[in-house]
């Protein structure tokens, strides 16, 4: 700076007000072009204060931009970069025995605070203004401020590393800088705030705002663990300025990351909550300990309130455009609710913190949800049959899912449909129903349902139950909602869910269930609706219990179901046995298998009969080679076991030697875990009944044979089934010889016998418990997948059950059927004396067998 110049600024430091007006405008360039030929920063920072304090008052605002600001604080920030750019170089060298350093740290951070200050002047005097403000008057003054915020709120933020652990020689210059950055932004944000945007704005202006609220944006993610009173309140302007000049900006805002920002930002002040409860508790403070940690967890819990509040407004107002960003906020519901009790996986809290949290945070979410329930992409993203999740987050899916279903019946027809249905298009990302979701979901739960977790029972007489089992609490919220759903709803429920299912499952129990409720008027009706006479109803009768219908009734239903699944059954054997058809007969076996199962005291003895009967011929026709690789097959030999099961007291002696030895032939084949819990069910079923002396000889070494090589089973989850049936077995056969042969070596008895005498091992402990569910959880995904795999991608093909290749199979089973009888026939001849009858029969036996030998021999 000259002489000259040194001395104009002295004599414009005296001047007065209106000397000041009276010159401005020849006086204000040779101002400007002196500070920019400023050399330090004393020459810089007279010339600035002469500006904003004398000059800066006495100009209109609509020349603010032109004359001031576009000329004045492009080199400033500039000044404010070099500053910061030579404190990040030098700060990390600081300690106290380098004075000189410390000293020139100490003259930069002020030159910063200088520059702050020299901003907030120019902000607060515009503040002051009672004229009407637009953007295009100080376009330079947001943008430059904003810029100096975010870097002075970086620099605080990382000040504890980057000053080398000896923060303690700057740390009031940094405190100073933090407040008048804090005071800075406070004052941005009321200007701002001032800002009129016409409808008629230019383009230019909406887009000066939008890299406003982007830049604010931006600071909200450095200052959100630094100050809660500044973060939240630069939300409420973003917000509030979205909001404010919606029709203007909607189109241009970064909603994606405006959302993005909400949902980290209140998971992380989730997280502050509950790190800051688990210290708590770790303290052993008592839960009226009003300390600062808790004074501390308070504000955090109301922060989360804040932005989840802030989230439901926002998204309320742009639900146009925030398709994209379901995604996040189906995550944000899975990570928050998988770190709150009952969680598994949440930390260990004080009733009273837990409740603070879940009254004001969870609660909180809660309209958010209903919010959200309206967006296609959501409910494609909350029911993807593509989604992983993490176990950790499995029981927070099936809580999402069942609080959707509470929201349902409010909604608009069409979008429970969209909920309900699935995807019905090729072109739609596939989604599952809600329904399959959360039985897919529950499933899932292993750990949840084994431990048990409770949850809050239904509100009785405005107060919650007492808790409740994970199953208990679904069970509830799915029944209210299906309740809400009209009637004609109940048997598609059913009648359109896919195949073979957990999802299915779950869904026929729930009809069961609600056949009890309904009235003998409804029977009637139901049963003209839906006869159990029409064999294409069989499909929804085998998931009804009888037992809920009046004793005519139900002898009516029974007798109808019977007589249509027969009806089945002999249209496929006449019709030779096509694979593709053998669906309609697993149905027709189901529904058998369910009447049976309840009342098979009111079935018509011809009718029981005739489908002894159908059984043996059904089992004539299986093939022990296609269970493993046809589905279908795979399914009949499972209901036919079942079924069998049911029957055994009425099924004539050939047809139980033919099913052992099926047995005999399938066992070795290693076949499907649901087929070898039929073959259990069946086991058991044979220690009810005296096996006929006839055919003990072939049938009890075979049942010794079952339960060794069952016994000798490596998965866990079998083993225990075997250990129950074969248990059941030996409390209650007549055929006491076959337990001790079915135990084969020492440890195979010491494990039967330990569990028959109830040895059961040392109490776990909670935490030891959880750990072995955790670890117990990923060997039966892998289990449940395989067979949800297996009945996925597995079709049947259109073939005939009886084929060439398998018909060497029939001919052995038929053979050993011949040998068993002889050598029951042998053994009666060896303890009674033989009727008159036997020798003409016995030779007529012979003459069929040369027969049959003189055929072998042509054939061959």
């Amino acid at each position: 700076m000259t002489l000259a110049q040194s001395a104009m600024l002295e004599e414009i430091a005296c001047w007065n007000e209106e000397k000041c007006r009276q010159e401005l405008h020849s006086t204000l360039p040779k101002l400007v072009s002196i500070y920019h030929n400023a050399v330090s920063w004393n020459e810089h920072f007279s010339v600035l204060k002469i500006l904003t304090k004398m000059f800066l008052p006495h100009l209109h605002v609509s020349r603010f931009e032109e004359e001031f600001f576009s000329k004045i604080l492009p080199k400033l920030v500039k000044m404010f970069d070099d500053l910061m750019s030579e404190l990040s170089l030098k700060a990390s060298g600081l300690s106290s025995q380098n004075l000189e350093l410390r000293t020139a740290l100490r003259q930069t951070l002020q030159t910063v605070i200088n520059i702050i200050e020299i901003i907030s002047q120019c902000v607060r005097h515009l503040c002051s203004s009672e004229e009407t403000l637009i953007m295009e008057d100080i376009r330079s003054l947001p943008s430059c401020t904003l810029h100096v915020l975010k870097n002075t709120f970086q620099h605080c933020k990382e000040s504890e590393s980057a000053y080398n652990g000896h923060l303690s020689l700057v740390a009031d210059l940094l405190q100073a800088l933090f407040k008048e950055a804090f005071l800075l932004q406070k004052a941005l944000m009321e200007l701002l705030d001032r800002i009129f945007l016409e409808k008629a704005s230019t383009d230019k202006e909406a887009v000066n705002m939008v890299t406003v609220i982007h830049s604010l944006l931006d600071i909200c993610s450095v200052i959100s663990n630094m100050d809660h009173a500044l973060h939240a309140n630069t939300w409420k302007f973003i917000v509030k300025q979205s909001v404010k000049h919606k029709s203007l900006l909607e189109e241009q805002l970064r909603h994606n990351d405006i959302l993005g920002n909400l949902c980290e930002d209140l998971l992380f002040s989730f997280q502050s909550c509950l790190q800051l409860a688990e210290q708590m508790k770790q303290s052993n403070l008592s839960e009226t300990d009003f300390t600062t940690e808790y004074k501390l967890f308070q504000k955090s819990v109301k922060l989360c309130r804040f932005f989840a509040n802030t989230m439901v407004h926002y998204i309320k107002e742009f639900q146009p455009f925030l398709s994209k960003c379901c995604g996040r906020v189906h995550k944000l519901f899975l990570q928050i609710y998988s770190h709150f009790p009952p969680s598994l996986y949440a930390p260990a809290l004080l009733d009273t913190h837990q409740n603070e949290i879940n009254s004001i945070v969870i609660v909180a979410l809660d309209p958010l949800i209903t919010l959200m329930l309206t967006f296609t992409s959501f409910a494609e993203m909350v029911l993807s049959a593509d989604q992983q999740i993490c176990p950790d987050q499995l029981l927070s899916q099936c809580l999402l899912l069942v609080s959707i279903l509470d929201k349902l019946p409010s909604l608009p027809e069409d979008k429970v449909d969209m909920w309900c249905r699935g995807s019905q298009f090729p072109e739609e990302n596939v989604r599952f129903p809600i329904f399959q979701a959360l039985f897919w979901s529950f499933q899932q739960c292993y750990c949840e349902r084994a431990v048990p977790i409770y949850l809050p029972g239904v509100m009785v007489n405005e107060k919650p139950q007492n808790r409740v089992t994970l199953h208990h609490y679904v069970c509830v919220h799915l029944c209210a909602f299906v309740a809400s759903l009209p009637s004609i709803c109940f048997p598609a429920l059913v009648l359109q869910c896919p195949g073979e299912c957990y999802q299915l499952i779950q869904l026929s129990s729930l009809l069961k269930r609600m056949m009890y409720f309904i009235t003998v008027e409804h029977h009637v009706l139901f049963l003209e609706k839906f006869s159990p006479g029409d064999p294409g109803n069989l499909v929804l009768w085998q998931h009804i219990s009888l037992k809920a219908f009046n004793m005519d009734l139900r002898k009516q239903a029974a007798n109808d179901i019977m007589r249509s699944a027969v009806t089945v059954c002999t249209r496929w054997i006449e019709d030779r046995g096509v694979l593709q058809e053998l669906e309609l007969v697993n149905t027709a076996l189901c529904a058998m298998w369910s009447v049976c199962r309840c009342c098979m005291d009111v079935i018509d003895e011809e009718i029981l009969k005739s489908v002894t009967g159908h059984v043996g011929q059904l089992w004539m026709r299986m093939s022990v080679q296609q269970v493993p690789n046809q589905p279908c097959v795979q399914g009949t030999v499972h209901r036919l076991l079942l079924l069998s099961s049911a029957l055994v007291q009425n099924l004539d002696p050939p047809i139980i030697s033919q099913i052992v030895t099926f047995l005999s032939l399938l066992l070795p084949a290693h076949p499907p875990d649901e087929t070898v819990l039929a073959i259990l069910e069946f086991l058991e079923s044979l220690g009810r009944i005296f096996v006929p002396q006839e055919i003990q000889v072939h049938v009890l070494p075979k049942l010794s044979d079952f339960f060794a090589f069952l016994l000798a089973e490596k998965s866990w989850i079998l083993y225990q089934h075997v250990l129950e049936a074969f248990t059941y077995f030996a409390e209650v056969t007549r055929h006491e010889e076959v337990v001790p042969q079915s135990l084969t070596c020492e440890e195979m008895k010491s494990k039967v016998v330990d569990f028959l005498s109830k040895n059961i091992p040392l109490q776990e402990n909670v935490d030891l418990r959880i750990k072995r569910l955790k670890s117990e959880r990923s060997t039966l995904k892998t289990h449940l997948e395989r067979n949800t795999l297996e009945a996925a991608h597995e079709q049947p093909c259109s073939k005939r059950v009886r084929q060439e290749t398998v018909e060497e199979e029939h001919y052995e089973r038929a053979v050993q059927l011949v040998e068993d009888a002889l050598s029951a026939l042998e053994s009666l001849l060896q303890q009674t004396p033989a009727p008159e009858w036997l020798a003409p029969r016995i030779k007529g036996l012979l003459d069929q067998i040369t027969g049959m030998r003189s055929a072998c021999s042509s054939a061959s």
